[in-house]
């Protein structure tokens, strides 16, 4: 295991740079945890001792970059499975524990910017359809506006038939299922932390927030596949990702004995995809 104190020392600001200094453990692209070579299907990642899904559909390990070390206080690794383990243990099982009551008032801004590997310049395509908005939450038109689905009479009159298909039409149209083309945008995100506590009584009472947002557009170009028939096509495809998490967590330190805590931590992530094939042979 790794806590506070070994953060301090060596200067480690996410649980993914404190994990790596765990013996027989790696991390891949600074977020991803290794352990003995056992790649992600075979980690298990938990928080406060419950289990917390990775953000990528077909990964299993967590990107542990989403965790400041400001608002954890210990990590601990288990590389033997015991009955305290999820049921899943496959070869490692890494719990995340979080403090809840700090010991001075910290407040901390982070921004990050990056440039993913695969430029695609102007061949970078999105959707003309469903849009991202500022927090990765999908975005449609108001097709109850557009056909007008408060009139019961548009509705059901027979002879205004015509106007029904009319605005039918109209909806259809609002959703182009051509992408577009548009620039690809440098990744960027921040990180916010708050932290301070409180004498109460013969006790103490903290609390802590984190909340972190990021966002990506990632390119795969010139792909190819079999197309079932013994020919093959290329294809490029485009995502453009949001993701965010926060975490609130209060304690009470009744005394040296006692300890009450909380922890919210909630994850969100929004991805809008294009892809566009070609050369079919």
């Amino acid at each position: 295991s790794i806590g506070r104190e070994e953060f301090t020392k060596q200067n480690l600001s996410t649980a993914a740079d404190a994990v790596s200094k765990i013996s027989g453990t790696n991390v891949v692209d600074y977020k991803r945890p290794v352990v003995r070579g056992l790649a992600d299907r075979y980690i298990t990642t938990t928080v406060n001792g419950g289990v917390v899904v990775s953000k990528q559909p077909l990964l299993k390990a967590v990107d542990l970059d989403l965790f400041p070390t400001n608002v954890i206080q210990d990590i601990r690794e288990a590389k033997v499975y015991n009955a305290t383990l999820p049921g899943d243990f496959g070869g490692a099982a890494i719990d995340i524990l979080t403090r809840s009551i700090p010991e001075e008032r910290q407040m901390e801004f982070k921004l990050t910017s990056g440039l993913n590997s695969i430029d695609a310049g102007d061949r970078f395509y999105v959707s003309q359809g469903p849009a991202l908005d500022y927090w990765g939450n999908v975005t449609f038109p108001d097709y109850r506006k557009i056909l007008q689905l408060g009139d019961l009479d548009l509705q059901t009159n027979p002879a205004r038939a015509g106007e029904r298909a009319a605005l039918w039409g109209q909806a259809v149209r609002t959703h182009d299922f051509l992408p577009k083309a548009d620039d690809q945008q440098l990744d960027a995100g921040f990180s916010l932390y708050f932290g301070d506590s409180w004498e109460v009584g013969k006790g103490k009472l903290g609390v802590v927030y984190t909340l972190a947002r990021d966002t990506e557009d990632r390119a795969e170009l010139d792909g190819y596949r079999n197309n079932g028939s013994g020919g093959i096509y290329n294809y490029d495809r485009f995502t453009r990702s949001v993701d965010w998490s926060q975490m609130l967590g209060v304690g009470w330190r009744i005394n040296d004995s006692n300890e009450v805590k909380a922890t919210y931590f909630k994850k969100h992530i929004g991805s809008s995809e294009a892809t566009n094939l070609y050369n079919w042979e």
